[in-house]
C-alpha cells in the first residue's frame, strides 16, 4: 500500500471518529484534502469509486462504518465510527515473523518506500514486537531501484498524474516522446517496467526504465485517471521478453538450475549433456543470476562473461570475510 493511501486512510479515519454525528460524504471529500479539489462530474465519479474503496480497507481492518442520518429532517446520509468498533486486530507475530519485516524494509533504501516502511517497521516495534537483532545484522537484501526514472515515476503513479519521457526501444532507430497514464511499476528479471496507458496509441504499453533518457515531466494535475480494477502488473508483463542478443554456454554440475533453463528459450541447445546456452544483455545482471548457485554451475564462454561470474563471486566471498572479522572484533 503507498504512504499517500495510507496517509488518507487515517485522514478519513480520524474524521469519521472526530464526531458522534453521521458526517455526509460531501463534508468528508472537503475534509479529507487527499481526495482532490476537482469538482468537476468526472472528479466527483472519482470521488465516489475511491470513498468506496476506502471504507472497503478500513472494514477489512476491522472498523465498522455505520451508516444513517442525524434527524427526522435529515434527508442526507452520513457515516460515523462509534468509539468501541475502532479498534484494530492486534498484531500477532512470531519474533521470526517481525524480523523478516524488518527484513523486507531493508530492501528500499534509496527509494521512495522506504519512509513507509521504516514507518511501518517504528509501529511494530511500538506494539513491543521484537526482531532478532543477530539476524538482521548479518542479513543486507537490496532491490535495485537505481533507474533515473525511477522516483519521477513512482510519484506519477502514486499522484495518477499523466507524465511524459523520451524513450528508444530495442527496435528504435531513433528516440521519441511517449505520453503515458502511469498504473504502476513492476520488476521482473532485474529489470524495473512501467505499466500504464499510452495517450497516443490509445492503448496498455509497457516501458523498461533503463530505457528512457532524459528528465521525466509531470503534465497534468494529480488525479486525472483511474486505475483498471483487475490490473495485474505482474500479469502484464510476464510474456514481455527484453531483448537479449549475447548468449553463455554455462556448463550444470548439479541440479536443475530452472532459473537459467529459463533464459535458454528459442535458442538451439548444445547437445552434450549438462551444457546449456542462456540468453543474456547485461553482463553484471548475469553475473547475479549465476553466482547464487555457486560450484554447482560453471560459465564457460565467452571468457568475459566467465570473467564476470568469478568477480562476483570473489566479491562476495570478500564481503563475507569482512562481515566475520568485524563481528569477531577484527580476528579473521
Amino acid at each position: 500500500m503507498s504512504s499517500s493511501k495510507n496517509e488518507r486512510l487515517l485522514n478519513l479515519l480520524i474524521c469519521l471518529l472526530s464526531t458522534k454525528q453521521f458526517i455526509s460524504a460531501e463534508r468528508i471529500r472537503r475534509a479529507v484534502t487527499s481526495y482532490g479539489t476537482d469538482r468537476s462530474e468526472k472528479g466527483t465519479a472519482s470521488f465516489q469509486r475511491m470513498f468506496e474503496r476506502d471504507k472497503d480497507e478500513l472494514r477489512e481492518l476491522g472498523v465498522e462504518i455505520e451508516t444513517g442520518r442525524n434527524g427526522w429532517g435529515d434527508d442526507t446520509e452520513g457515516y460515523r465510527i462509534a468509539g468501541g468498533d475502532a479498534k484494530l486486530p492486534d498484531i500477532n507475530l512470531t519474533q521470526a515473523e517481525s524480523t523478516a519485516v524488518g527484513i523486507a524494509t531493508e530492501l528500499w533504501k534509496g527509494a521512495q518506500f522506504e519512509s513507509a516502511s521504516r514507518g511501518a517497521l517504528l509501529k511494530l516495534k511500538a506494539a513491543g514486537l521484537t526482531m532478532d537483532r543477530e539476524t538482521l545484522g548479518h542479513i543486507e537484501p537490496h532491490m535495485r531501484a537505481d533507474d533515473a526514472s525511477f522516483d519521477a515515476i513512482l510519484s506519477a503513479v502514486e499522484k495518477r498524474t499523466e507524465i511524459e519521457f523520451t524513450y528508444r526501444g530495442s527496435s528504435d532507430a531513433q528516440p521519441a516522446v511517449r505520453r503515458l497514464q502511469p498504473w504502476g511499476l513492476a520488476s521482473w528479471k532485474f529489470r524495473w517496467y512501467v505499466v500504464g496507458f499510452d495517450l497516443d496509441r490509445e492503448k496498455e504499453r509497457i516501458f523498461r526504465l533503463s530505457r528512457i533518457e532524459g528528465e521525466v515531466k509531470t503534465t497534468s494535475k494529480p488525479g486525472v485517471f483511474d486505475r483498471p480494477d483487475d490490473l495485474d502488473l505482474h500479469k502484464s508483463i510476464d510474456f514481455y521478453t527484453p531483448t537479449a542478443d549475447q548468449v553463455a554456454t554455462i556448463r550444470i554440475h548439479r541440479g536443475d538450475a530452472v532459473g537459467l533453463r529459463r533464459l535458454t528459450e528459442g535458442l538451439e541447445q548444445p547437445t552434450e549433456p549438462g551444457l546449456v546456452s542462456v540468453r543474456y544483455d547485461d553482463l553484471r545482471r548475469l553475473a547475479t543470476l549465476v553466482a547464487p548457485y555457486g560450484a554447482d554451475v560453471e560459465v564457460l564462454e565467452p571468457p568475459e562473461a566467465r570473467q564476470a561470474v568469478i568477480d562476483r563471486l570473489t566479491a562476495l566471498y570478500q564481503w563475507s570475510e569482512a562481515r566475520l572479522t568485524a563481528r569477531n572484533g577484527g580476528r579473521s
